[in-house]
């Protein structure tokens, strides 16, 4: 007997083999990209969508990903951020009203620049309008208002600098494949593909009875805010009965409400934890071992991100994480801890090559 959901399943299986060659990412990770493309068929019926946020270090495949995603996802529109001003973006963002917006270099896309209020906008359809004057035949001006909605795929290498659209965004993490060389990932196949009109058709397979609200696990603390963020794929989840999935993306929601009750953000616990480890790790002998000085944290992080955080708002950060603290000449210092050190990455969603060389070097007691 054929279920309601057989061609949903299949597609996600197919979508999942192809994300799977072209990049490299746990399989739970590649599946939040998977599900997010299935739900791009629905974003006409929805009310909020939330940005599907691809992030890693270099050669881990994201732009392959990314297209990817173009050939299956409903109505792509591929644009790039380098340069862009807020008012070119909403002009894209509304080419691509009830589509998928696929954005390469997203780091581009600034905070004070207006760009990531435009994300903020186009993730709720109340507030996804975008209002231009324009000049008539008449010599008169006019206001014109352009929708905005609908479901949108970024690449990012750091965190939205809007604490708000960070905590509204589903993180999905690259990262480099050791049995694999970058150069071994094959190339994203062509939305002429005979594949990619396979997992269109099987995403495009009406779903009449698909429930609008997701059963949330009562012995777990979750904000509503982020629960509306995963719900297109918690759905899903629940509806295929991808048991292993629906308890990945719950843990996740659980952490993410768990940060923003502590006050703390993915974006700054996540920038703080960089300067950290960047000011362990900037000397030649990578002694590990030695306390970091929280003064000279702040002016990394102004420097390499551009953000200007407090060094009291980095002293509590590094004490949320777990780390002892010293008062070394009348500064505050913080020693390097590699147990504290691991759970604070796999909290944030930091993982590259200079973590790992720190990992290394302290459990190694260098």
């Amino acid at each position: 007997m054929t279920n309601e959901y057989d061609h949903l399943k299949d597609g996600i299986k197919l979508a999942l083999r192809i994300y799977s060659v072209s990049c490299g990412a746990d399989e739970l990770e590649l599946k939040k990209a998977a599900y997010y493309a299935a739900q791009t068929y629905r974003v006409k019926e929805a009310k909020l969508f939330a940005p599907l946020k691809v992030e890693g270090d270099t050669a881990t495949g994201k732009s392959r990903l990314l297209e990817s995603a173009k050939a299956i996802c409903y109505e792509p529109q591929s644009m790039s951020a380098e340069g862009i001003s807020a008012p070119a973006l909403k002009s894209k963002l509304s080419e691509c009203y009830e589509g998928t917006a696929i954005i390469e270099e997203g780091d581009d896309l600034k905070e004070d620049s207006g760009c990531e209020s435009a994300l903020m906008m186009r993730f709720d359809r109340n507030i996804a309008f975008w209002r231009k004057m324009e000049p008539t035949k008449a010599g008169k001006w006019v206001e014109q208002v352009y929708p905005l909605f609908g479901a949108t795929i970024i690449h990012r290498r750091y965190p939205f600098g809007d604490p708000a659209l960070e905590s509204r965004a589903i993180p999905l993490r690259t990262k480099k494949n050791k049995e694999r060389s970058p150069v071994s990932y094959h190339d994203p196949i062509s939305r002429d593909s005979g594949l990619a009109k396979m997992i269109r058709e099987e995403f495009s397979v009406p779903l009449l009875n698909l429930p609008r609200r997701v059963t949330s696990p009562s012995n777990l603390h979750l904000e509503a805010r982020v629960i509306d963020a995963y719900k297109p794929l918690l759905i899903l989840a629940e509806v295929v009965h991808d048991i292993t999935f629906l308890e990945y993306l719950w843990a996740e929601v659980e952490l993410v409400s768990r940060i923003l009750r502590d006050g703390q953000s993915f974006e700054v616990g996540a920038l703080i934890l960089r300067g950290f480890i960047a000011e362990m790790a900037k000397s030649d002998s990578l002694d590990f071992k030695s306390p970091v000085q929280v003064a000279l944290i702040r002016p990394r992080l102004l420097r390499d991100f551009g953000r200007c955080v407090s060094s009291h708002q980095i002293s509590a950060t590094l004490r949320k994480f777990g780390f002892r603290d010293s008062n070394i000449s009348g500064y505050p210092h913080y020693w390097p801890d590699p147990t504290i050190l691991e759970q604070a990455c796999e909290t944030t969603g930091i993982n590259d090559e200079t973590v790992q060389k720190a990992l290394k070097s302290l459990k190694e007691g260098r």
